[in-house]
């Protein structure tokens, strides 16, 4: 007969403080891993969608980790009638992770309170404490007394209701999820402090500031600088004497003749005394002699071309074309953008700036301003040349060198009229300029190719780098994008080695387990040699 040897009672305590030792471990890993995941500074997410749907934009990342005080965002929702009531729960659900991440992201700065529809009581008395009546499927972003509301329909979604069966059927959807814009910009409102002043000069046949309907004005600028944060004026010496002391950024855009020497005393007072600048130069040769542009950048070390700087024209059979308007057409792409505030939001989602007929900008010899720097941040692709005046559009290989020509610059310095030592406590003094070589990327023509890269533009010059625009994301792209990202090559070599190794590292480790260790082998053994000699 075989023997079973029992396992006695030290083995059992042994086996008691094993497993229990683990489970103690365990706990502990799982309790440490959740800390650090909720670090901040250690926190780091991976999102393999495709569209990115569960990662904040650059730009959100940055206003909500500079929020000083916190915010309140209260969700009332109630539910849409009809054939939207499908797509307005989908919309909530989503600005409703949304608003998870950017809680997160906020470090406990943002709090968000979702108001449940079924206690009567508490929806109407948050409603109250709010001041709001008649909001119910809609956001509203607080801070004390300051409220913004942002509605499902309109704010956080377009809808388009679709069409009946008579009709011809075109069922409801959602045509464009904007809710993070909404979000961030309602956020923006409740915080900022002194609406900034920004002046654009006129008098010398700069663009228009508040022609809308002329596609060679500024009226959608205008528009979208209010719409912002800011407020815009018109600047002219002649009537209203020196810059004046609100002013948080002057643009001279497009001038065409010269400013006399009061004029052009008063703008240097104002940079030097650490004024902001924004400077455009008009498009045609002749009245870029006779305008002061090319002086104001000579004083702050900067100069700009006669030439305008041309690129080929692919066309659709693949060959590079000259000889025409097109030629001064550039995309800057984010391989063509420097690192800095205002091109980072662009160059991290992948957009591109379009400029026409602009001028290469380059630093003097020597030309560094004191107690400061100027950076290019634009340039245009390897292929571009300088066409020389009179403009031929034609590239003329013996005297227009081809190469990438530096077309943007951003300028910081101390102001040389405001003392360079300051107290621990005080904000240093820094005088800023934006130059670009073209004053039509601010027109009305190219604004909705330019909208992101002016309004960051603006925030730099007038120190405000945390309001930043956002770009709308397609709620109905569903595709990998094939050659576009590596998410495809993730998933591959996740599903070709990264699945069958796990396989293969459990099959040794339980073989490893099976044939040298676990507990109670030794006393199977025993117990299997006793049996054979029975």
């Amino acid at each position: 007969m075989s023997a079973v040897r029992s396992v006695g009672t030290g083995a059992r305590l042994a086996i008691f403080a094993q497993v229990t030792l683990t489970v103690i471990l365990a706990l502990a890993a799982t309790l440490l891993v959740n800390w650090l995941a909720g670090r901040p500074g250690i926190r780091r997410r991976f999102d393999l969608t495709a569209t990115a749907q569960n990662t904040l934009s650059t730009a959100a990342v940055g206003v909500l980790e500079r929020l000083e005080e916190p915010v309140a965002i209260d969700v009332f929702y109630r539910g849409l009638e009809g054939p939207l009531a499908r797509l307005g729960r989908d919309t909530m659900d989503r600005t409703f992770r949304l608003l998870l991440l950017m809680g997160q992201e906020a470090d406990g700065r943002l709090e968000i309170h979702n108001n449940d529809l079924a206690d009567r009581e508490g929806f109407d008395q948050r409603r109250r404490e709010l001041k709001v009546t008649g909001f119910e499927n809609c956001l509203i972003v607080s801070r004390g007394e300051r409220r913004e509301i942002l509605r499902l329909s309109g704010d956080l979604a377009v809808f388009d209701p679709g069409r009946p069966k008579e009709l011809g059927y075109r069922p409801p959807r959602i045509l464009e999820f904007r809710a993070e814009a909404a979000i961030i910009q309602g956020i923006l409102q409740v915080t900022r402090g002194e609406v900034p002043h920004l002046y654009f000069s006129t008098g010398h046949g700069e663009r228009d500031l508040y022609a809308i309907d002329d596609d060679d004005q500024l009226g959608q600028l205008q528009r979208a600088l209010v719409d912002d944060g800011f407020e815009t004026s018109t600047w002219q010496f002649e009537s209203d004497g020196p810059v004046p002391d609100d002013c948080a950024a002057l643009a001279i855009i497009g001038p065409v003749t010269a400013f006399d020497e009061t004029e052009f005393e008063a703008i240097r007072n104002y940079v030097d005394g650490g004024g902001r600048l924004v400077l455009a130069p008009p498009r045609k040769p002749k009245e870029l002699e006779r305008s002061s542009v090319s002086e104001l950048l000579d004083v702050y070390g900067l100069e700009i071309s006669r030439g305008t700087v041309m690129r080929p024209f692919i066309d659709a059979t693949g060959m590079a074309t000259q000889g025409g308007r097109i030629n001064a057409y550039h995309r800057i792409p984010p391989g063509g953008m420097a690192r800095h505030v205002i091109t980072d939001p662009l160059r991290d989602g992948g957009r591109v700036i379009v400029l026409v007929f602009t001028r290469e900008l380059r630093v003097k010899k020597g030309g560094q301003p004191r107690s400061g720097t100027s950076l290019p941040l634009l340039r245009t692709g390897v292929a571009s040349w300088l066409d020389l005046v009179p403009n031929d559009f034609l590239h003329d290989p013996d005297s227009e060198e081809l190469r990438p020509f530096e077309v943007c610059y951003v300028s910081v310095f101390v102001p040389p009229s405001r003392p360079e030592t300051v107290g621990a406590l005080e904000e240093r003094p820094e005088s800023r300029i934006f130059a670009i070589g073209t004053a039509d990327v601010f027109t009305n023509r190219l604004f909705d190719m330019n909208a992101d890269f002016l309004r960051n533009a603006f925030n730099w010059v007038a120190s405000r780098e945390y309001r930043v625009s956002i770009s709308s994301r397609n709620p109905d792209l569903r595709i990998l994008p094939l050659g576009a990202t590596d998410a495809l090559a993730k998933l591959t070599r996740l599903a070709l080695w990264g699945l069958p190794g796990l396989c293969l590292l459990l099959g040794i480790f339980t073989a490893w387990r099976r044939s040298a260790g676990g507990p109670g082998k030794a006393s199977r053994r025993s117990a299997a040699g006793q049996g054979a000699r029975a």
